[in-house]
């Protein structure tokens, strides 16, 4: 008795990305809003912060639920971007090159 046991779920990262994704795709519990273009992307800030060192310290400067992106970044290529930072995959027409301003 008192022994520990060890417990592995080698696909328990992947899956809890991909319902994070989901759930994004359907609008719950995000928590920010992120304009750019004219176009509105909502998110998770958790997500966001900790995907990309930008979005980190940008979030940490603001308190509310909007977010607004320079206006030199284009609304497809920040599509792209959520997907890699959601999923894990990008590039090809996904992520435009030189269109996600840095962001990552």
């Amino acid at each position: 008795m008192g022994g520990r046991v060890q417990i592995s779920f080698p696909q328990h990262a992947a899956a809890l990305l991909e319902s994070l994704n989901l759930l994004r795709l359907e609008g719950k519990f995000c928590d920010v809003h992120v304009h750019v273009g004219g176009r509105i992307f909502p998110a998770h800030k958790s997500v966001l912060a900790a995907a990309s060192p930008f979005f980190h310290d940008k979030l940490l400067l603001q308190d509310g639920a909007r977010l607004l992106l320079p206006p030199a970044i284009d609304p497809d290529a920040f599509e792209g971007l959520l997907h890699l930072i959601y999923s894990g995959h990008g590039g090809g027409a996904g992520v435009p090159v030189g269109g996600s301003g840095g962001i990552l």
